[in-house]
């Protein structure tokens, strides 16, 4: 029997300090962009998340992780190659 959570369980999990981070990993791939959004918001985000998420094809969890204050130089020079310019200024700001 599998367990179906709603988008507001996963939301919920995803920003609780909690959460485990094999859990917190899951979510991340998650097919509702809300939920990668609060897994990129995470303030302990591990950096191999980041990385994930720095490649989303929404641009705003890029940007995000751009903005993110633990995300790693590796990480904000490829972003400042992003095609959007506003994350490409959100990496440049850092």
């Amino acid at each position: 029997m599998s367990i179906h959570l709603t988008v507001n369980d996963r939301l919920r999990l995803a920003t609780s300090p909690t959460t485990p981070p094999k859990s917190v990993a899951s979510l991340s791939a998650d097919g509702d962009w809300r939920v990668r959004q609060a897994v990129a918001q995470r303030p302990d985000v591990p950096e191999g998340i980041l990385a994930q998420l720095s490649h989303d094809r929404r641009r705003t969890i890029r940007e995000t992780v751009a903005k993110h204050p633990n995300v790693p130089v590796t990480i904000l020079a490829t972003l400042s190659r992003d095609t959007y310019s506003s994350i490409r200024y959100a990496a440049k700001q850092r």
